[in-house]
């Protein structure tokens, strides 16, 4: 398998690049990466499921805890972590590295940040020392593919910090381009199922909370589809040491997880899970989304769920899909609105707005939640 220069889609093209000159073309051949086929053993192409699985070692997804918490990021998939440029993806990822080193896990870090920032890190976090750190800041991501297939043992995690310097694509908004600069290390996570990989990236403007969903990663869809789990990290309201950790679609999730909120110490010697978004952050952020989902009921008069998101969407509230679902849930259960449901069974609901729902649409709602432990943490609805 050939892997042309950055931009080049085939062998012709690269001949038309060099002005169809022999001479230029074998000089340009070098900066070609060869890569193996995978093997395909003596398998057919095709075979029913039941046969497969039965060929097939079976194999339970396991999971590296990320800040005390299971189930967000799993070996043999890759995980897309985006924020905005400075929002704390890499101070994130410093803290995970902590706990993952200290369980013993094997790690590698390509970073784009230049050695003396991570020889201070390392002062004050000697464990860091044991990352294993890219030499160059550049390379063709086969490249960087190649290297790590020949690392023995093998790491239990990789991170790519960021997907612009280490995968980089002529131009992220074209879907074929960004499909390529990937495509390395999608291959690379299915040859190592006991691998997690982390992409980090970045956002495309300014988000605060939870008012992100897969449109707003910067590029191409490619990026929020080619990976198994989407995560993105944003800024709290009024609390500069606080972000908010949303998981947005993940293939081997039955349930979405809820969005933690995470702390740093004012000595940035820790960082922490302090719970769910709805258990802990102080003017909450989960009663703030219910006011304004009320309210869009009271003036819709009913509507469906995806009425209600369209009318948020329409005056500047741009709220997930899910956040809203679990609104509605919440909502219903504290009888402030009712809902029916229309057509037949699987039809969606229709919502009104109750007594008291009326009443507390005019009323804040700033009482705080009851206070849990990050053991609450759970599953949406």
């Amino acid at each position: 398998m050939l892997w042309l220069p950055e931009g080049i889609k085939d062998a012709n093209e690269l001949w038309q690049e060099v002005d169809a000159n022999p001479e230029r073309f074998r000089k340009e051949l070098p900066s070609c990466q060869v890569a193996k086929l995978p093997e395909t053993d003596d398998l057919p192409l095709l075979m029913p499921l039941g046969e497969l699985l039965a060929t097939s070692p079976e194999q339970e997804l396991e999971y590296v805890p990320l800040l005390g918490v299971d189930g967000l990021i799993a070996r043999g998939v890759i995980t897309l972590l985006a924020a905005q440029s400075k929002a704390g993806k890499t101070t994130l990822l410093r803290y995970a590295c902590l706990e993952w080193l200290r369980l013993g896990l094997r790690i590698v870090y390509l970073t784009e940040e230049p050695l003396p920032i991570w020889r201070e890190r390392a002062k004050q976090f000697p464990a860091l020392s044991q990352l294993i750190l890219n030499t160059l800041s550049r390379a063709h991501p086969e490249r960087w593919v190649a290297a790590i297939r020949t690392l023995d043992p093998k790491p239990d995690i990789v991170i790519v910090d960021t997907i612009r310097r280490f995968l980089p694509a002529r131009d992220e908004n074209d879907a074929a381009t960004v499909a390529r600069a990937i495509a390395p290390f999608v291959d690379l996570a299915r040859e190592m199922p006991h691998t997690a990989f982390i992409l980090a990236h970045h956002t495309r403007k300014h988000l605060i909370g939870d008012e992100v969903d897969t449109t707003d990663i910067a590029g191409s869809h490619v990026y929020a589809a080619e990976v198994d789990t989407l995560l993105t990290l944003t800024k709290v309201r009024e609390h500069k040491r606080q972000r908010l950790l949303t998981p947005l679609a993940g293939r081997a999730w039955v349930f979405a997880p809820e969005p933690l909120v995470l702390e740093l110490s004012e000595d940035a010697s820790e960082y922490r899970v302090l719970g769910t978004a709805e258990e802990v952050l102080p003017e909450t952020y989960a009663q703030s989304t219910r006011e304004k989902v009320l309210q869009a009921i009271r003036v819709l008069g009913q509507a469906t769920r995806n009425e209600i998101e369209e009318y948020l969407r329409e005056i500047g509230e741009k709220i997930s899909e899910r956040t809203i679902r679990d609104a509605l849930q919440r909502l219903y259960e504290d009888g402030q609105v009712d809902r029916e449901r229309v057509g037949m069974r699987g039809g969606a609901f229709v919502y009104r707005a109750t007594e008291v729902g009326n009443l507390a649409s005019w009323q804040s709602l700033n009482h705080l939640p009851t206070s849990r432990t990050v053991a609450g943490y759970r599953t949406a609805r």
